[in-house]
């Protein structure tokens, strides 16, 4: 996705592709990443939902790949290492941990919708009052 949006997504942003991201949200977005992008990459592993988007917008805002890759891997070995120590806390109630990360990924996923609906609201919402 990294390279994805590194090679089309300024092109796919631009053209209007993505209804809800304006031109002027793409660079606040582009701000915001280059003032954060690095640290999104490295808790991104954490966030469920999110890594295809994160990794697209770190190619557009043209992060250094090196830098995002080895943050991908140390963020991916640290959530690893913590599933896999938490099935080995949990012995023979390893099966638990399956419920605990399903509980974990939809209050995260809910998070990630109301935020995207909000986005959305406020996109509709501009664009009406525009109209009048």
């Amino acid at each position: 996705m990294f390279w994805i949006g590194k090679w089309f997504g300024r092109k796919i942003l631009e053209a209007g592709k993505i209804k809800f991201i304006r031109l002027d949200d793409l660079h606040r977005l582009e701000h915001w990443f280059a003032k954060w992008g690095f640290w999104l990459i490295a808790i991104n592993r954490f966030l469920s939902g999110t890594r295809a988007v994160v990794s697209f917008f770190a190619g557009v805002s043209e992060l250094d790949f090196k830098k995002t890759a080895i943050l991908s891997f140390i963020s991916s070995m640290l959530w690893y290492a913590l599933l896999v120590y938490a099935g080995y806390s949990l012995g023979n109630h390893w099966n638990q941990v399956g419920d605990y990360l399903k509980s974990y990924s939809l209050v995260v996923t809910v998070l990630f919708i109301i935020a995207v609906l909000l986005m959305l609201a406020r996109y509709i919402y501009k664009k009406r009052r525009a109209s009048l």
